[in-house]
């Protein structure tokens, strides 16, 4: 009897024995050994699982250093360091590229929003600085009109700005001196206009004014009610105290235009 023959032997035992059955379930599918069961395609899923879980592990570091304050803005790694993560097989070539992408990515939307972000704040603060020397134009011409001592008040303010204090020669500066000089436009409005009211109403009546009761009047009940709808957001916004505080500065702003 031969090797050969003794196999042939012992597997025509088997058979007629029964042999059991690999334990994967398999039938040997065209002599595949017991155990290599593992398909492509659960590989894969292996593999996939794999990178989902690198990625949550990687994702989770940043923000636990965020939220240990580590840094208030988080510095991204580098190039250097995603390859030193590919090399410890923390992280795939292929997560490594699509996180410096996203980096580079973010980057240059951060800069694109900056620079639009400051663009429309210098073109918002020059409408309000011109929308208020505008007002001042209105309420104090005299202040543009060179030799008249309204112009020669704000130039001194001006000048103080500038030369002892520092400040730009530029038109905030401006609307600075208008306002250390004449003080709040708002208020100085008002001011002029219940003085405009004040002198019609002795014209319409035709007679002298009583002694001591045209420079007393009230300034706050003069108001009309864009003017006291202004000062009561005013006092919602505490930029005054109540409107004994609102009536005292348009008695300031009287007294400084009649200067």
């Amino acid at each position: 009897m031969t090797i050969s023959d003794g196999a042939g032997l012992e597997h025509g035992e088997g058979q007629e024995q029964g042999v059991a059955p690999p334990a994967d379930g398999s039938q040997g599918d065209g002599g595949k050994p017991p155990g290599d069961g593992i398909t492509k395609q659960q590989l894969a899923a292996a593999l996939n699982s794999q990178e989902r879980k690198l990625r949550a592990e990687f994702e989770e570091t940043l923000k636990r250093e965020r939220d240990q304050g580590k840094a208030n803005d988080p510095k991204p790694p580098t190039r250097a360091e995603l390859l030193a993560m590919v090399d410890r097989g923390d992280l795939t070539q292929a997560q490594a590229d699509a996180l410096w992408e996203k980096q580079l990515t973010e980057r240059v939307k951060r800069e694109a929003a900056a620079e639009v972000g400051a663009a429309l704040g210098v073109q918002d603060r020059t409408r309000r600085v011109e929308a208020v020397l505008a007002e001042y134009r209105e309420v104090v011409g005299d202040a543009w009109v060179e030799g008249t001592k309204e112009r020669a008040k704000v130039a001194a303010e001006f000048k103080h700005l500038v030369e002892v204090l520092g400040y730009p020669p530029t038109k905030e500066t401006e609307a600075a001196a208008l306002r250390a000089a004449f003080g709040d436009v708002a208020a100085l409005r008002a001011s002029k206009s219940a003085k405009a009211g004040s002198s019609e109403t002795h014209a319409e009546t035709g007679g002298s004014k009583p002694s001591g009761e045209g420079g007393s009047k009230d300034p706050v009940k003069a108001l009309d009610a864009r003017q006291r709808a202004y000062y009561q957001r005013g006092i919602d916004n505490g930029r005054y105290r109540d409107w004994d505080a609102v009536r005292e500065e348009l008695k300031f702003a009287r007294s400084r235009a009649k200067g």
